[in-house]
């Protein structure tokens, strides 16, 4: 079972991206309830993680329990870049 934490709406408002609270992020065609793409981070403590919409909604900003930061791309799904906060 899945249990959604907190969302983020695309700019075209056509999606939405949701932390899932199990095994990372996915992304929903808002209209039809359709998954897009699934975005997997771990997640080690059971907490809501941030999601958020950037470049013009091209890419998806998901947060992490470490301290990491990674972008994906949201057309595709692809890892774009994994940012490391210092001391994590």
């Amino acid at each position: 079972m899945n249990v959604s934490a907190r969302s983020a709406l695309s700019p075209d408002e056509k999606a939405i991206a949701i932390c899932n609270l199990m095994n990372g992020f996915a992304q929903y065609r808002v209209k039809t309830g359709e998954m897009l793409s699934q975005y997997p981070v771990e997640v080690v403590d059971n907490v809501p993680l941030p999601v958020l919409f950037i470049h013009e909604g091209r890419s998806l900003l998901c947060g992490s329990d470490r301290g990491e930061v990674t972008i994906f791309n949201a057309e595709t799904g692809s890892l774009v870049q994994v940012l490391q906060h210092p001391g994590s």
